[in-house]
């Protein structure tokens, strides 16, 4: 069985297009050609600077070999063919050790069958080389077959520490996997909190499988206490926020971090900052500060460094109008009045109206 693609490692970009020069061959003039002549044409320029013991040319055509013979129609490049078989003998013969990103790439030939018999305990042979020699893409490989006990013993004390040691070079999917084993209590007690941690990180890297976690933990009663998130709408989470880029900027208090957006937002003694404004907005919100929802509903209904999105603003100056904040009652008031993103309703305009004056009476009284 073969690992889940999503799992397998990237392609560089121009690997790709080496494949796709080789369907235009197979379309062109030299598709008239040999099957062997057609491959030769584009595996060659590579294979002499390989030979010549150029590693990052070999380790390339590593990939090349890899994208034809587990994607190329025809029956001259199937996985169990002559040409992948030689392909992968050539490999191991030019293989020397310490050379993670090959020791990766013919991991992936036995895990899908290329050019030999499909062995996923051999493929973890490879990958736990390549692991160990820094590649994120096999730490994360061997992260899974430890979790999932394939060919190996589950374990997931060693699957989390291949997770972790991918995640610190920044890969995605052992990210959103190390999110996926605190959700799920896989070896660790369940947590939704550092659960939630992980995918955002993923999600930062557009996993939109991470994504879909979240909108799931939302929906989790056992994570709605742990994230505050059944009494907060959606617009006020935090997942999807661009990222501050100033790494230096940290504040865990919820009134620090509205005062950090808000220097972001009018600049203060900053520049603005819209990005860095609604990053920190959306923080301080999730923990409850009024200002701070009630100054992103007003990010979304100016269009303060997005597109205005009245419906959500809206949502935000309701939920921190229900929590009592007199300033988004105003904001209701004049936004129903004026017809503003909603049809005019001076009903509703009154009905906000009186409730600030209420609020701010029963304030007073105290």
């Amino acid at each position: 069985m073969k690992i889940n693609n999503m799992l397998l490692g990237r392609t560089p970009v121009i690997i790709i297009r080496y494949v796709l020069s080789f369907f235009l061959l197979l379309n062109s003039g030299v598709a008239n050609a040999e099957p062997d002549e057609q491959l030769s044409a584009i595996i060659n320029p590579l294979k002499i600077e390989a030979d010549k013991g150029d590693v990052d040319a070999l380790n390339r055509l590593s990939e090349l070999y890899f994208s034809i013979f587990c994607c190329t129609a025809g029956e001259e490049y199937q996985g169990d063919g002559k040409y992948a078989k030689e392909a992968l003998n050539y490999l191991l013969a030019m293989h020397k050790e310490g050379n993670a990103d090959l020791e990766f790439v013919i991991g992936k030939f036995y895990n899908f069958g290329l050019g030999a018999p499909t062995s996923d305990a051999t493929a973890f042979e490879w990958w736990l080389k390549s692991a160990k020699n820094g590649n994120a893409d096999a730490q994360n490989n061997v992260g899974y077959m430890y979790q999932t006990g394939r060919e190996i013993d589950q374990n997931f004390d060693k699957a989390l520490a291949w997770y972790k040691k991918a995640a610190d070079q920044g890969d995605k999917n052992a990210l959103k996997n190390i999110g996926d084993m605190y959700y799920e209590g896989l070896g660790v007690k369940t947590d939704c909190g550092e659960a939630l941690k992980w995918f955002e990180q993923a999600e930062e890297y557009n996993d939109s499988r991470a994504s879909e976690r979240i909108d799931e933990m939302r929906k989790d009663p056992k994570c709605a206490a742990t994230l505050a998130l059944d009494t907060l709408p959606s617009s006020l989470a935090t997942h999807g926020s661009s990222k501050a880029s100033d790494d230096s900027e940290t504040a865990d208090d919820a009134f620090e971090q509205y005062q950090l957006a808000a220097s972001h937002d009018d600049g203060g003694n900053k520049r603005i900052d819209y990005v860095k404004a609604k990053y920190w907005y959306e923080k301080s919100a999730a923990q409850g500060n009024l200002d701070a929802m009630r100054a992103l509903g007003f990010m979304y209904e100016k269009g303060k460094g997005m597109e205005i999105d009245y419906k959500k603003a809206i949502e935000i100056y309701t939920e921190a109008a229900n929590r009592g904040d007199i300033g988004s009652h105003s904001n209701l008031w004049w936004m129903y009045s004026q017809g503003i993103g909603v049809e005019k309703n001076e009903k509703i305009a009154a009905e906000w109206s009186q409730k600030s004056e209420k609020l701010q009476q029963a304030r007073e009284a105290k």
